[in-house]
């Protein structure tokens, strides 16, 4: 996941053989499944015209899933490398929590940075908190690269915060820390974007709320998985 080295030597932010190796082959299969029954719903004949709708309204929800779980696969071969001469980026082009396209393929020397930047942006949906602590640049020449985005309450996260701290460091300035966003919507972000990074924070005390939030839906989440395990383990099998 990350290449040794101190400050002298690169510093490399990548997937991995074993992440690559275990999760593509994952969301490849998750994201063809979604797409068959997608296509599925959409030969399924149905006389009624509300439910012909309703299947193909459930059919393109399906179809919006494979395509995220196959950008997803795909965004496995990013790579961030803080090398002694330049930034190296390939990097999808983040829309909120969606890898998109055209990809990022850049080499930016460190005297063309301007700021590291990172933030809190919060999640609300289905009732639901949801928090991703993001890491940017900013060039000099006013170019916003998000470089990725980890997850407070995960310990399998990309170490952004480390390539941001050296990028930093080689820039000779400091990370700033911009607090906290409210997004919205899921779905809203990755139409219409994030808020932009001039966004005032919301604050310290609503910052950790929507944190205590975030790990509460987590656990909710959890204890539902496992109460359905438990449940259908408990249910009467046929012979």
């Amino acid at each position: 996941m990350t290449g040794s080295g101190g400050d002298q030597g690169p510093f490399v932010v990548s997937a991995g053989p074993w992440r690559i190796l275990l999760l593509a082959p994952l969301l490849v299969i998750a994201g063809l499944v979604f797409l068959s029954l997608a296509l599925v719903m959409l030969y399924v004949d149905v006389a009624n015209v509300a439910g012909r709708l309703a299947l193909w309204g459930a059919a393109l929800g399906l179809a919006a899933l494979a395509i995220y779980f196959l950008l997803l696969a795909a965004a496995l071969a990013m790579r961030v490398e803080v090398a002694p001469d330049a930034l190296r980026l390939r990097l999808p082009r983040w829309q909120s929590v969606l890898p998109w396209f055209p990809w990022i393929r850049a080499a930016i020397p460190y005297a063309e940075i301007a700021a590291v930047e990172t933030r809190d942006e919060v999640y609300s949906s289905f009732g639901l908190t949801s928090v991703q602590t993001v890491y940017s640049i900013a060039s000099k020449a006013g170019r916003r690269i998000v470089l990725g985005f980890t997850s407070p309450l995960a310990t399998w996260n990309y170490p952004f915060d480390e390539a941001a701290a050296r990028i930093a460091r080689k820039a000779g300035i400091a990370v700033t820390d911009r607090g906290a966003v409210e997004v919205g919507g899921i779905i809203r972000s990755i139409i219409k974007g994030t808020p932009p990074w001039s966004t005032a924070s919301i604050g310290a005390n609503a910052r950790a709320t929507a944190r205590r939030r975030a790990a509460l839906a987590m656990q909710i989440a959890f204890a539902m998985v496992v109460a359905a395990v438990a449940l259908r383990a408990c249910l009467p099998h046929g012979p």
